[in-house]
Order: C-alpha cells, then structure tokens, then sequence
C-alpha cells in the first residue's frame, strides 16, 4: 500500500517492482494522470509505503509519466516470472513511474 498527502491521508493499494540490482523501488501508476494519488505524491512528495506488516516513510520522486512496458518487463518478470505482459503496440502509454526514496521520520 502507499499512502500519500500526509495532511488527508489517501491510501490505495498497487504494485511495486525492484530494479535489476535490487537496489531501486519503484511503483508503478498506470493512467496515472486519471489517479489522485499520483497528483497527491506530486503536490507533496511526502507518503508512507506499507510492504506486509511494516510502515515506512518515504518519498515518491517522478521518474517519468511515459514509462514503456518494455522498461517494467524485466522488473515485472522478476516478481511475477509467469506474467504475460501485452504487446509493446498495444500497451497502455501513461504509466507514470515513481521512484521510492527513504524519508527521515519526524
């Protein structure tokens, strides 16, 4: 789960993927221009990420609002290695892609 707008919190439940190193989190937004919380996490990059019983403070930066499915394919396929991802022609195109970065708790 993330939870974003710290003053209101707003929290949804998605995805998130590792980089090839396992290093980097990242989570996903697909049509994200037609989601609150990818607008929440822009206005204050402020949330709180759930992963199994555990809360952490973080910050969620922007990678980019375009991101391809052939960028996600190696990080899906790490987590969901029996994932049909669609074709790269008729995948969706508004991905937004946000980067998990640790926050210092107040």
């Amino acid at each position: 789960m993330v939870e974003t707008n710290p003053v209101d919190p707003h929290s949804v439940t998605t995805l998130c993927f590792t980089s090839s190193d396992g290093v980097d989190l990242f989570v996903p937004a697909m049509d994200g221009h037609t989601k609150s919380w990818p607008a929440l996490a822009l206005a204050d990059n402020q949330a709180r990420i759930k992963i199994a019983d555990e809360v952490y403070p973080i910050l969620l930066e922007l990678v980019t609002k375009d991101a391809m499915i052939s960028q996600l394919a190696p990080m899906a396929r790490r987590k969901f290695p029996d994932l049909d991802l669609p074709d790269p022609k008729s995948a969706p195109k508004d991905i937004w892609l946000f980067k998990v970065q640790p926050r210092i708790s107040p």
